[in-house]
């Protein structure tokens, strides 16, 4: 007994329910199959004064009786799973996800927050008490103050996030001028890449408009953008095309890519690329490698979206793809 149980407990939701639906609607089937067939025309030729259906004539319809219940409880479970099953189980799953979402990124979110609050900590208390290093205070109080502006800049986040309600879909979506929106987000970044001496190139060859939230997208293209513009180095190139790809016969999507030169990712970076708060650069500083949010965003919307996305490195250089779904009138 004790194995079935634990046998039971290890089937997916949707099985234990299919199951579970199955055994129900065979039981109720057998039931009423054998009250139509059996029991009440036994009532029906007794109240007329004819003799009850015998045992010869009950077995040579038994296997019929069997059939029809067999074929009845696999439709019924059947239409049951898909009509009412699947989408309580979804909702249930899609809960279920976001919960374990949010929770994942406020335990890095915390996690984070412990390190600035700790060093804030540390040296307004060697302040205080005038230890050794910290009686420059001059030097130590500009310290904290770097480190609260980091503090800052998490918490502005974290805000954004419940803003924003990524881990949600309460989209509003509407067709968006990708090619004007891409033009623009490139323009905004314009005194950063000609500071390092980057080379921008832009190809468009688009003529469409994409289905998605408008805010959403701006928030994708900047993040994209100012992430090459950061990890290239002096005197890279970054490009950047937007174009109508046929990915099957009847499905065109308008793809997006950019490449940034002189920089590859390794494959645990690639993995991890996504995680809240993760920095590649080995040094972790802020000052250089952000927050470590930028692309948890993009990934939660791009998601929410239903975009197809992806990253990888060449020899030398990172490429991001987006297959946007076009709007359709």
């Amino acid at each position: 007994m004790k194995r079935i149980i634990t046998l039971w407990n290890k089937l997916e939701l949707k099985k234990r329910l299919f199951l579970t639906t199955s055994i129900l609607i065979t039981f109720l089937t057998t039931i009423i199959t054998t009250m139509v067939f059996l029991i009440l025309p036994n009532l029906y030729y007794s109240a007329c004064g004819y003799e009850p259906m015998n045992r010869v004539k009950f077995f040579d319809i038994l296997p019929m009786i069997i059939m029809l219940i067999i074929v009845f409880s696999i439709i019924s479970s059947f239409l049951f799973m898909r009509l009412i099953t699947k989408p309580l189980v979804d909702i249930i799953d899609k809960e279920h996800l976001q919960t374990v979402r949010k929770k994942e990124f406020m335990a890095a979110i915390s996690h984070d927050l412990k390190t600035p609050i700790t060093i804030i900590s540390g040296q307004l208390e060697g302040m205080i008490y005038n230890v050794g290093k910290y009686k420059d205070r001059n030097f130590y109080l500009k310290k904290c103050y770097e480190d609260i502006q980091e503090l800052k800049l998490l918490i502005n986040r974290t805000i954004e996030i419940s803003k924003r309600d990524l881990l949600t879909d309460g989209l509003v979506k509407t067709d968006v001028d990708i090619n004007t929106l891409l033009e623009e987000v490139i323009s905004k970044h314009k005194f950063l890449y000609n500071s390092k001496n980057i080379s921008m190139k832009l190809k468009i060859n688009n003529n469409k408009k994409i289905f998605a939230n408008k805010e959403d997208m701006q928030t994708v293209l900047n993040n994209l953008v100012s992430n090459a513009i950061l990890y290239s180095p002096q005197n890279g190139e970054i490009i950047i095309t937007l174009s109508e790809v046929k990915k099957k016969v009847s499905e065109t999507v308008i793809r997006f890519s950019i490449e940034n030169t002189g920089v590859s990712l390794s494959k645990e970076d690639l993995v991890k690329i996504f995680d809240p708060l993760y920095r590649v650069e080995s040094s972790r500083n802020r000052n250089t490698g952000g927050t470590g949010l930028g692309l948890y965003f993009v990934n939660q919307i791009l998601k929410n979206h239903g975009f197809f996305y992806k990253m990888f490195s060449r020899e030398n250089s990172t490429v991001f793809i987006v297959d946007f779904k076009p709007y359709k009138i």
